[in-house]
């Protein structure tokens, strides 16, 4: 295994119906905490944390995410995304469409889920357990994210 996990898929094709009327005109991963977007939030964390390259699923109002990170250059980091047309495909759906760019290993994240760490290597320190328990169609690729 590699020391780092570089990559990380963040699942943001939701629509945000619990959310409104915040989400309206913006989807729910870029609802601002604290003066940014909740998906800013996960790639300077996870960037912080040594992931590079991060892959994004897309549905609901694309363009808000995609006019605002544009290829992640701006944040340091690079992003792939893919907009699921013409409907929503689901959390595997979303990893799927992302196989032949990933990785052995990657984290997959929920884009309207909140986490938070302050401690050094907690995204890598937990990848050996994950990918013991991993199984089905993606075993031992998929590293799940723990809040």
């Amino acid at each position: 295994m590699q020391n780092k996990i570089t990559q990380a898929v963040i699942l943001s094709a939701g629509f945000g119906t619990r959310l409104r009327p915040l989400t309206d005109n913006i989807p729910k991963v870029m609802v601002p905490l604290a003066g940014k977007p909740l998906l800013e939030h996960h790639i300077v964390q996870l960037k912080n944390h040594g992931v590079t390259e991060f892959f994004i699923n897309l549905f609901y109002l694309p363009d808000a995410v995609t006019n605002y990170f544009g290829d992640g250059s701006k944040f340091g980091v690079k992003i792939n995304y893919v907009l699921e047309k013409p409907e929503i495909l689901g959390t595997a759906g979303g990893i799927k469409n992302f196989e032949k760019l990933l990785g052995d290993y990657f984290f997959v994240l929920y884009g309207d889920t909140f986490y938070r760490s302050t401690t050094g290597d907690w995204l890598n320190s937990m990848c050996l357990s994950a990918m013991q328990s991993a199984s089905g169609p993606f075993e031992g690729r998929i590293i799940p994210g723990i809040p």
